[in-house]
This record gives structure tokens, sequence and C-alpha cells, in this order.
């Protein structure tokens, strides 16, 4: 019925489940607070604190490489779209920028 970062959420809102967050409500925690700080202080707030507080999600950004260059994943997620795009003709462009 439920999985992945549904069931996480549903086992921490329930008291079940604490300790370290699950990959995936992991990744959902910090996509839903980078597009919106408002709607994952309310998601928050509704479950009962089932996802981490915004200085838990503010140390998960900070060891993200920021470094000049092309990352690993950036390059994963062009790899995906020209696969989902091989029956069409796909441009993309890689620009590197120096001062």
């Amino acid at each position: 019925m439920f999985d992945g970062p549904a069931l996480e959420m549903l086992l921490r809102a329930s008291c079940l489940k604490k300790g370290k967050y699950a990959p995936e409500l992991r990744s959902f925690a910090l996509t839903l607070h980078f597009y919106s700080k408002k709607a994952y202080v309310y998601v928050r707030k509704v479950f009962k604190t089932c996802l981490p507080h915004t200085s838990t999600v503010k140390k998960w950004y900070q060891v993200v490489d920021g470094s000049p260059g092309f990352t690993k994943e950036a390059l994963e997620v062009l790899k995906c779209k020209a696969v989902e795009a091989s029956q069409r003709q796909t441009n993309c462009v890689l620009l590197s920028y120096y001062r």
C-alpha cells in the first residue's frame, strides 16, 4: 500500500521509527525544501515533525561538493535524459565559464 518516503513519514508520524532518515526520505526532504521552504515547514507541521528540522536539511546541503567542474550527478542526469529522448533528436550544450 505505502512504500518509500510515504511509509517512512507515516512511521515517524506515529512514533514507530526514529534515528537516521532513509535515503528516499532524505531526497524528498531536500527536494521539497529546495523548491519551497514554506511548503517544507507546512508538511513538517502537518505530519508531526516526521521530516527533519530545517537546520538538519541545511547541514545536508553543506556536504554537497560545489567546486568548479561537472558533477557526477549532473552527468548522470544528462545520461538519463539522453536515454529517454533516444527516439527523437536531442541537443545538449555543456558550457564552462572561467574568469
